[in-house]
C-alpha cells in the first residue's frame, strides 16, 4: 500500500527561506539582462586571446569579434548608437535634475533630429543644446547653473558654442520657437 500526500508545504523555497544565500536571492530577484536595445549576446569574444594558424584565420576571428560586438551589421550599429544616446541623455539629464517630462522631451527631440547634420559638434554637445532649450521652455536657465556648466566643460565646450548649437538646433527643427 502506497501513501500519497503533499509534502511541498514542508519546504519553503521562497525569497530568503535559506535554500539560497541572500546574495543569490537578490540576483535571482533581479532581471538577468537589462536590455538597452542592443543584442542579447551574453558572451564576450576577444580575438586577441585566441591562437591562430594563419593570418587569414586571425582576420576571420577579428571579423567575428566585430559581429559579436555589433560593429559589423549596420542595423546593430545604429541600434547601439541609439542605446548609447539614450544612456547619455539619461545621465546628462539627471546631472542637471531635469524632471521626467523634460527628460522625455529631450529624448524625443534627440530621436527626431539628424545628429549627423551638426558637422563638427559631437552628439553630446548637441544634447546639451537640446537640454538647454527644453529647460528654457519651462523658464529655467540651465546656462546659469553650475551642474550644467560642469557638463559643458566635461565635453570640452564653451558657453558660446552652446549658443551656436542652440541656434543650429532651432534652424534644423520646428520643435522650438525662434
Amino acid at each position: 500500500m502506497t501513501l500519497n500526500f503533499d509534502s511541498s508545504y514542508l519546504f519553503d523555497t521562497g525569497f530568503g527561506a535559506g535554500a539560497n544565500k541572500e546574495l543569490d536571492d537578490m540576483i535571482d530577484d533581479a532581471g538577468i539582462i537589462n536590455n538597452d536595445g542592443r543584442s542579447n549576446t551574453r558572451t564576450t569574444f576577444l580575438a586577441g586571446e585566441a591562437s591562430y594558424d594563419s593570418e587569414r584565420r586571425y582576420n576571420q576571428y577579428k571579423r567575428l569579434a566585430k559581429v559579436n560586438d555589433g560593429m559589423w551589421d549596420s542595423n546593430r550599429a545604429a541600434d547601439n548608437f541609439k542605446a548609447d544616446m539614450r544612456r547619455i541623455t539619461k545621465t546628462f539629464c539627471s546631472q542637471v535634475e531635469l524632471n521626467s517630462r523634460q527628460q522625455e522631451r529631450v529624448q524625443w527631440v534627440m530621436d527626431d533630429m539628424d545628429i549627423n547634420s551638426f558637422g563638427s559638434y559631437s552628439t553630446e554637445k548637441v544634447l546639451l543644446g537640446v537640454m538647454s532649450l527644453v529647460a528654457n521652455e519651462d523658464r529655467r536657465l540651465l546656462r546659469d547653473e553650475d551642474s550644467f556648466r560642469g557638463l559643458v566643460v566635461s565635453v570640452e565646450m564653451t558657453m558660446d558654442e552652446v549658443k551656436r548649437v542652440r541656434q543650429l538646433i532651432r534652424d534644423r527643427t520646428d520643435t522650438f520657437d525662434s
